[in-house]
């Protein structure tokens, strides 16, 4: 399996996070799955009853991936905004009044 998703499966799993950020890297439900399962098989992550926690080799590999593999530029840490969900900037006395037709509630 690829390292970064490696770096990133440990890395989420050791902050207790969620793993869809995997998602967004491409990867499916499916193949997030067998990532889960290799990690457990190579001894990456010990599950048990309640809890999933890396173990003593997770933590080394992590810090290992995390050399390469960190976010350290803070540009790196939020994706570029699709132009086309760019609103136009308002003027500061502007005041917005919802048409009453999309309010849900």
């Amino acid at each position: 399996m690829n390292e970064k998703y490696i770096y990133t499966a440990l890395l989420k799993i050791n902050n207790n996070t969620s793993l869809l950020e995997l998602t967004h890297e491409g990867l499916s439900f499916q193949k997030i799955s067998d990532l889960i399962k290799d990690l457990i098989k190579n001894k990456f992550i010990e599950e048990s009853e309640n809890e999933i926690k890396l173990s003593a080799k997770g933590i080394e590999n992590l810090m290992i991936l995390e050399k390469v593999y960190k976010k350290r530029n803070k540009k790196d840490w939020i994706k570029p905004v699709d132009e086309k969900f760019r609103i136009e900037k308002i003027k500061n006395n502007f005041i917005f009044v919802p048409d009453q037709s999309e309010l849900h509630f």
